[in-house]
């Protein structure tokens, strides 16, 4: 297996958001001999690239890789990647006709420092986005039949004074909107109270998104509502698919449909008079319906 330079990779930032594995991962997986390998690669090509002097030998880039996987095992490759192209472009000052360990060394201790320092700022950011993502009234609380809306009703007893009340409504567009805070209480008290099976719904997103999200990580919450309609969903797949088969009989096509149901196939004589139950049934069908549009012309 090979580790490729990603070429979106252009800054620390999209390290930190890439899924590249980390030096340790790759000693996991592969083993030592791989991981040493990949990092020899990756230090020949800088010696080729300075070509200096005084350039890395071989027990040199055999020692500076053995300190590079002791010391910073949990950079990932794309860190590596990252750092090269900088180191050749001259971020961490000029080579002097010099390229060793120690100087590829102490210039992994200033990218490193300098991850650091963005990872911190990323960290903030997003603990702040986050907060303020939970503070908007978007969440909706989603029973196994509706949507919980919160009303707001005076207190007989204190004039001025008004509680909330929860009820279930069936259609969507009439849930309450709530902080993610909230939700969290309503969805707790609603699971550990009255056995509900209710959840949190984004009510920006589809509730499509949210199920397929559901079926990897928690598909016992499904509703039986949505399992239903995937039920006839697929047994109306399965159906249409029998029926536009031109390689099956009617008979046969009838036997399938009737297997999807559990239901024992028909012989040819109970099809024929299935068949012929099923025509008196559509003519007589036909001819009230004429009658009741006699009636309704007079």
């Amino acid at each position: 297996m090979q580790f490729l330079p990603d070429t979106s990779i252009k800054t620390v930032v999209d390290v930190l958001k890439s899924n590249s594995p980390t030096l340790s991962v790759v000693k996991k997986e592969y083993g030592d001999e791989f991981m040493f390998a990949a990092l020899h690669k990756l230090l020949i090509n800088a010696a080729k690239f300075f070509n200096v002097g005084q350039n890395l030998d071989e027990a040199n880039m055999n020692e500076t890789a053995r300190l590079i996987a002791n010391n910073y095992y949990f950079l990932k490759i794309d860190d590596f990647h990252l750092f090269f192209d900088r180191l050749k472009m001259g971020k961490y000052g000029k080579t002097y006709n010099r390229m060793d360990g120690n100087v590829i060394l102490i210039a992994l201790g200033e990218y490193w420092e300098e991850r650091m320092q963005i990872a911190q700022e990323v960290s903030q950011q997003e603990h702040k986005d986050f907060m303020i993502e939970q503070a908007k009234e978007v969440y909706l609380v989603k029973t196994q039949d509706g949507y919980v809306r919160k009303n707001s009703i005076e207190d007989k007893d204190k004039p001025g004074t008004f509680l909330d009340e929860y009820e279930e409504v069936e259609k969507r567009e009439l849930g309450t909107t709530f902080t993610y805070k909230e939700s969290c209480r309503i969805e707790r008290w609603l699971n550990t109270e009255h056995d509900a099976k209710a959840y949190i719904l984004d009510s920006r997103k589809s509730e499509d998104d949210l199920y397929k999200v559901m079926d990897k990580t928690a598909p016992k919450l499904i509703p039986d509502k949505e399992l239903r309609r995937r039920a006839l969903e697929e047994h109306k797949k399965k159906e249409d698919a029998i029926l536009n088969d031109k390689t099956l009989t009617e008979l046969q096509k009838r036997n399938a449909i009737r297997a999807l149901v559990g239901l024992m196939p028909l012989n040819q004589e109970e099809f024929a008079l299935s068949e012929k139950h099923m025509a008196e049934s559509l003519a007589k069908w036909q001819n009230d319906l004429k009658k009741q549009n006699k009636k309704k012309k007079k």
